[in-house]
């Protein structure tokens, strides 16, 4: 519908995982969390702030995952008129350990490409195809960062 849908999030590991509960989540989860409900159609992010007793240190995530939402602050306009194309679902792809690429038009010439591959090692480099547009792009994965591309006219470009 026309809601606008808002992501909740929260930097540790839910009591339903017996192994991790409790635990915040890795480094690179926090990243991939502060930017990938953006591109998946969420206008917003809720950051959840209950901590359990005495688990700390607290928030050490908290930094990585505002370096990665400060990636896509100036984006936000873009993002809220973007038209996201028919990729992968989220879901099929982390059943099927695949990386993930969420592709967004943002003009007639214009697209943003969020990729991550969560199941390489960090010292890995790999590289996915973006569809944007007629043209078939490369974009490189480094570790298991969250990559944001800004396409125009053919060529890409990271956002750091």
């Amino acid at each position: 519908g026309d809601k606008p849908v808002y992501a909740y999030l929260w930097l540790r590991y839910h009591d339903s995982n017996a192994t991790l509960k409790g635990q915040e989540v890795a480094d690179y989860l926090a990243e991939a969390m502060a930017v990938l409900p953006y591109f998946c159609g969420a206008r917003a992010t809720v950051l959840w702030g209950w901590e359990p007793k005495g688990q700390g240190p607290y928030y050490r995530n908290l930094p990585i995952f505002m370096r990665s939402l400060k990636r896509i602050a100036s984006l936000s306009e873009e993002i809220a008129r973007a038209k996201p194309l028919n990729d992968m679902p989220i879901h099929t792809a982390w059943k099927a350990k695949a990386p993930l690429i969420r592709t967004l038009r943002t003009s007639e010439s214009e697209w943003l490409v969020l990729a991550a591959n969560p199941w390489q090692s960090d010292a890995a480099t790999t590289n996915v195809t973006a569809r944007c547009g007629a043209v078939n792009l490369s974009l490189a994965i480094r570790g298991k960062h969250t990559e944001i591309y800004r396409v125009s006219n053919g060529r890409a470009a990271r956002i750091d």
